[in-house]
């Protein structure tokens, strides 16, 4: 918006939900980083009581929160959430261990629902996965259950701001214009419309071309919209990046960045 902010328009949002059943929610967001305030969420849930809409909201990277700069109060550690504000009538859970014990190949997730959501979700979920690996799941199990590892996710989005500040800064002298700073998630979603090499570029071509020419891999950003109105006025100009990488890669990458965009 033009406070330089992700955000989305409560009327738009309005105009939407008539007629739905299910809202998709997902904070920290995933392409932008962005973390939904309690007054952004207070407004979600309203409409959704209006509507009658059921939320399903994604709360995978709820331990993965930080400042966007040193000078800025640190993020509080009850995040706003959806679930939350509407509770087990009108909002389903999701989340995973995937991303805050990084053991996103163990695909081990879970839900909360109120019993009525649940019964439906098992008779679908049965037909779509087979089980996890009963030796993961004791895993998890034992992760969710032993509170000495409060520390950690109390100092895990900490772990991702030198990674994110790194990549933030590569990006920005390659030409790329970053837009807010995230807050959460592990995600940048750049505007590359001012990269002279990408301007001319739909958004899978400039991902291509910075793979095979740069050797650094980014997400079309139109993968994020559904009508392809929304994809040529909102997605054509943005490649997402992720900074989930160990610091030396990082590093590596923000190396090939310059020595591509920034070289004479």
């Amino acid at each position: 918006d033009e406070n330089n902010k992700w955000t989305f328009c409560p009327n738009e949002l309005d105009r939407a939900l008539r007629g739905a059943r299910l809202l998709l929610f997902n904070s920290p967001h995933n392409p932008t980083g962005h973390v939904f305030s309690h007054k952004e969420i207070r407004l979600i849930a309203t409409l959704c009581r209006k509507h009658n809409v059921i939320a399903i909201t994604d709360e995978i990277y709820e331990h993965i929160r930080f400042a966007a700069s040193s000078q800025d109060e640190p993020p509080s550690k009850l995040p706003a959430t959806l679930f939350g504000a509407l509770g087990l009538k009108r909002a389903v859970l999701c989340n995973s261990a995937s991303k805050t014990f990084k053991a996103t190949g163990w695909r081990i997730g879970w839900i909360l629902a109120d019993v009525h959501h649940t019964a439906k979700i098992r008779a679908v979920h049965d037909q779509l996965v087979a089980c996890s690996a009963t030796p993961l799941q004791i895993g998890v199990a034992a992760m969710l259950s032993d509170r000495q590892h409060d520390p950690f996710l109390s100092t895990l989005g900490a772990e991702y701001v030198t990674k994110r500040d790194l990549l933030l800064a590569a990006l920005t002298r390659a030409g790329f214009h970053t837009g807010p700073i995230p807050t959460g998630a592990y995600y940048v979603f750049a505007d590359y419309s001012k990269v002279s090499k990408l301007q001319c570029l739909d958004p899978t071509q400039a991902a291509i071309y910075c793979i095979q020419k740069v050797g650094v891999a980014a997400v079309p950003g139109d993968n994020f919209y559904l009508s392809s109105e929304d994809k040529a006025r909102y997605g054509s100009r943005y490649l997402r990046f992720a900074f989930v990488r160990s610091l030396d890669l990082l590093e590596e990458a923000a190396r090939r960045l310059d020595s591509h965009f920034c070289s004479k």
